[in-house]
């Protein structure tokens, strides 16, 4: 069994003719169970299919219970509308968007600021997050819809 170390960043991996070792569960595996990635060096997954299979259900039982708790703290209202939320209708976690908001979070609750509904959540980002934009726009609205009707002086 020939093994050949592979320097891939902050961590090494070790890949033999025969597997390859999963940085999820320590086991030695057949390269087989892992997954493409064209941006590694070995064009294989860190992980195996398995160890991303449980990781994968455990990001969504922690999803589902970061929705419910968002959601009866907003007392199933969306904070932007201020309409009933529809847990069917799969809302959004609203986090920031830019990296350097980004950078000292670890966690998806820690980034958390709110659940909307997802047409919500894609104005806030339509119009990068800024408040500045957001008040303009509503100015705007304010400014030129009188009586449900835009105004137009021609």
């Amino acid at each position: 069994m020939t093994q050949q170390h592979l320097d891939l960043g902050d961590c090494k991996t070790i890949l033999t003719t025969d597997g390859k070792r999963c940085q999820e569960c320590g086991i030695m595996k057949p390269l087989s169970s892992y997954g493409r990635d064209v941006y590694r060096g070995d064009n294989l997954g860190r992980r195996c299919r398995r160890c991303l299979k449980i990781r994968g259900q455990l990001q969504q039982q922690y999803r589902h219970k970061l929705v419910q708790q968002f959601y009866e703290q907003q007392n199933g209202l969306c904070p932007i509308c201020n309409e009933p939320l529809d847990l069917a209708k799969a809302p959004a976690l609203d986090h920031p968007h830019s990296a350097e908001a980004m950078r000292n979070v670890h966690t998806l609750a820690a980034a958390t600021t709110g659940l909307l509904h997802s047409t919500c959540n894609r104005a806030l980002g339509m119009l990068n997050d800024d408040p500045v934009a957001l008040r303009r726009a509503a100015r705007y609205l304010e400014q030129t819809r009188r009586y449900g009707q835009l105004t137009l002086d021609l």
